[in-house]
């Protein structure tokens, strides 16, 4: 797993929690060396306690002659799920199959499918193997059959033995129903007792099988369901550029964790929720080291975190206030900007980088405090300029009003050029009466024919 939360529990919801989930069971017995109580974690019938046999024989009337037996057995029986398909998304992953279906074999009366999405698993598994990858889609599917499995049948015992206790496999002895021929791993023990009564010992159980194990029911994660605060985290401090991995995932540090982590390793690292996305093309602009960002959780899974978007604090203010409210404003924290002015009777646009001032500004044009200076459009640099254009450049000052026209209509150009053309002719047959050289007037008609 890449994190493990534990959010709103005690340790012992936590731990127990983290059990369930992979299937293991514990209980407790005493440690005759060392004369303590000790823990037993497992995940296999392998840890399960054999050898316990009590004669199965009902007491007669309240006398029980203080030998030790169980009577009275009941059985519950149940028809469970058959078959557990699991499917699960990996963005990391995004085009290979997350699908796995296990049917564990067993004498229990099954029907049916259950599917369960988003499965917390990062591989789908072998799910053929009866010993599947642990925590693989294929495991968590056999887990939760063998849990349903679990329910098929349930065995209830009453007894006097004081050494019954949960994880044993007792075997009752003497003419006994079919479901206690194999035994029976004791999971609930109860006792009660005083000093006017005899011990009265309750067992519950299921009937022993080496198909599948008996598994703790799963306890449910909490969830969050909203986001929480964190802040980007770089490796240095005040880093002035992005901290990114190899896919442009960032590190964070939540407001709520007090671990006293290295810089750039409190958290894993979390993909951004971005307006536009796709091979080789999406948004990005980058967040900094400081920048706070709130933090969502996928189907409010406290294991499955992701930046839901960035914010502004008393820290890092908002470019746009109630000053200039009329603005957007996208800005970079190099001050590369595009600032689009929405004041009806000022509107303009301005795209601007700080290397040598170049900007394209256009409609109403401002200066630093506001004030006017000037209509129309302005394309500057303190740097070189070039206009280079492959397939003509039309410059006219002809008038377009509200851009009704085609961009290359040059039907009013070319009418003042006619007008031009003929002052030409005009102007040749005066040169020629005043005997002046015809050939200089015919190179520039037909310069004019030529390129205009």
């Amino acid at each position: 797993r890449e994190i493990i939360t534990q959010w709103r529990e005690t340790d012992l919801q936590f731990i127990q929690r983290i059990l369930s989930e992979v299937g293991i069971y514990w209980r407790t017995e005493m440690d005759d060396v060392c004369g303590l109580d000790t823990y037993i974690f497992a995940d296999s019938q392998l840890n399960y306690r054999f050898d316990v046999r009590l004669p199965y024989r009902e007491p007669s009337g309240l006398f029980d002659g203080a030998a030790e037996s169980v009577w009275d057995v009941r059985t519950w029986h149940r028809i469970v799920t058959g078959t557990v398909a699991t499917r699960d998304y990996n963005y990391r992953t995004a085009t290979t199959p997350m699908d796995a279906t296990v049917s564990v074999r067993s004498d229990a009366v099954t029907t049916g499918e259950h599917y369960r999405y988003a499965a917390p698993y990062r591989e789908a598994g072998d799910d053929s193997d009866p010993e599947p990858e642990t925590e693989s889609g294929a495991f968590y599917a056999r887990l939760h059959h063998e849990r349903e499995l679990n329910k098929s049948v349930r065995i209830h015992l009453f007894s006097n033995a004081s050494v019954l206790s949960p994880g044993q496999v007792l075997e009752p002895q003497g003419d006994v129903i079919a479901a206690l021929k194999e035994g029976v791993i004791l999971t609930l023990v109860t006792f009660r007792g005083a000093r006017d009564s005899r011990l009265h010992v309750s067992v519950r159980g299921m009937p022993y099988t080496e198909r599948y194990c008996f598994r703790p029911r799963e306890v449910s994660r909490p969830e969050i369901h909203g986001t929480l605060p964190a802040r980007i985290e770089s490796r240095e401090k005040n880093d002035i550029y992005a901290h990114l991995d190899d896919q442009g995932r960032y590190r964070v540090r939540l407001d709520f964790d007090r671990n006293d982590a290295e810089q750039g390793f409190a958290y894993l690292w979390l993909r951004m929720a971005k307006p536009y996305a796709g091979e080789t093309y999406g948004w990005h602009t980058p967040l900094t080291d400081g920048t706070e960002v709130s933090i969502a959780y996928s189907n409010g899974d406290i294991d499955l975190p992701y930046i839901s978007h960035a914010l502004h604090d008393s820290r890092h203010p908002d470019p746009v206030t109630r000053d200039n409210h009329t603005r957007n404003v996208l800005r970079t924290p190099a001050n590369n900007k595009l600032r689009m002015e929405d004041k009806r009777g000022e509107e303009h646009v301005k795209l601007a980088t700080e290397y040598g001032k170049t900007q394209l500004n256009s409609g109403h044009l401002v200066d630093a405090q506001e004030q006017p200076r000037g209509k129309g459009f302005e394309l500057r640099t303190d740097e070189h300029g070039v206009i280079r254009v492959a397939k003509g450049l039309f410059v006219t000052a002809d008038g377009q009003q509200k851009a009704a026209g085609g961009v290359l209509d040059m039907s009013t150009a070319l009418r003042e050029i006619d007008v031009c053309l003929r002052q030409l002719q005009q102007l040749e047959m005066a040169a020629e009466q005043a005997q002046a050289l015809k050939a200089d007037i015919d190179s520039q008609i037909q310069m004019f024919e030529q390129r205009l």
